[in-house]
């Protein structure tokens, strides 16, 4: 199941956008999918969902030292999709 609220926004100056791999270690770890960019970041910073940021940290203190790498993007099932309405006249 991909983890819908593990979400995150990255800046642009990142080092994962730059392609420079990190080495990270931890006691614990959660898996987020990098979906949007986050100008007001900077370089070293990532926008974590309120979901996924309690899983590292309680969410009064607003911030959080951690190391993060890029991981191989991968579904843990089949991806189904509903169609909830289809408008022809509008393309689709």
């Amino acid at each position: 199941m991909l983890p819908f609220f593990h979400i995150a926004s990255i800046s642009p100056n990142s080092e994962l956008v730059r392609d420079r791999p990190q080495v990270c270690s931890s006691t614990s770890s959660i898996t987020v999918v990098v979906t949007d960019e986050c100008p007001d970041c900077a370089a070293n910073q990532l926008n974590l969902h309120a979901f996924a940021f309690e899983q590292i940290a309680r969410l009064e203190r607003g911030s959080a030292v951690i190391q993060y790498r890029q991981v191989e993007c991968s579904s843990a099932d089949n991806i189904t999709v509903y169609v909830d309405g289809f408008r022809v006249v509008q393309g689709g």
